[in-house]
């Protein structure tokens, strides 16, 4: 919190890496919101409940109701923005509807570069994720409970929901890369240079995170480089 206070990006995404690496390694949801695992030194008020979070309102349509923002992250990777309490306030009974652009979060956190939005949320009580691309609209929910279909890359049992390799500032976007190695609705792949198609932190040890669906259900993987991708 004190390097978003200080706008300093590098430690950022470092910090941020590193969080991802703490739920990983505890087998926490990669849509559970911080303050929910953070300990009460560090965020005294946790929780979406009434009484236990300052920011619940019943008032305000943003809060309570059919859809909820988990996380929302705009950029690209290692150059991101947190917007989840901006979309929340966006949310008018039950929905949400926003064009995906620098003027709609009121920052640019990667001039030049294609961004993308990822927004993790909950409606009626079932959580889901999607990406959209810059210059796109975003609606939520985005997709009917009872189409059998969810966002993401690939078909099937397995979805790529995303996919990044490298170290917290210095990563490349192998969702698309790794859908395409999947087979039989599972992927099996040495994580190197070669397979995740260049080395986005030369000399350097990178691993690769993975937030895939298996059978409707999200789930989370890291895998360090030269060892072995095995989904499911």
């Amino acid at each position: 919190m004190e390097y978003r206070r200080k706008k300093d990006r590098d430690q950022i995404a470092s910090m941020e890496g590193r969080m991802l690496d703490v739920y990983s390694h505890n087998n926490i949801s990669l849509s559970t919101p911080y303050e929910m695992v953070a300990s009460p030194n560090v965020v005294p008020s946790v929780g979406y409940n009434q009484g236990t979070n300052p920011g619940y309102n019943p008032g305000n349509p943003g809060y309570g109701g059919d859809l909820r923002i988990l996380q929302a992250f705009y950029g690209v990777p290692g150059r991101q923005t947190d917007v989840a309490g901006r979309l929340q306030r966006m949310v008018n009974r039950g929905s949400l509807n926003a064009r995906v652009d620098n003027n709609t979060f009121g920052t640019d956190p990667a001039p030049g570069a294609q961004k993308q939005l990822y927004v993790v949320y909950s409606y009626q009580g079932q959580q889901r994720s999607v990406t959209v691309n810059e210059g796109s609209e975003l609606r939520l929910p985005s997709w009917d409970s009872g189409s059998g279909s969810s966002p993401g890359y690939g078909n099937g049992d397995l979805r790529i929901m995303q996919a990044f390799y490298g170290v917290p500032g210095r990563q490349v976007d192998v969702s698309g890369r790794l859908q395409s190695l999947a087979t039989n609705n599972g992927i099996s792949v040495r994580v190197n240079n070669d397979s995740m198609g260049s080395d986005p932190a030369p000399g350097t040890a990178k691993q690769l995170y993975v937030v895939y669906s298996y059978r409707g259900e999200q789930r989370t993987v890291t895998v360090s480089e030269n060892n072995e991708l095995r989904i499911p």
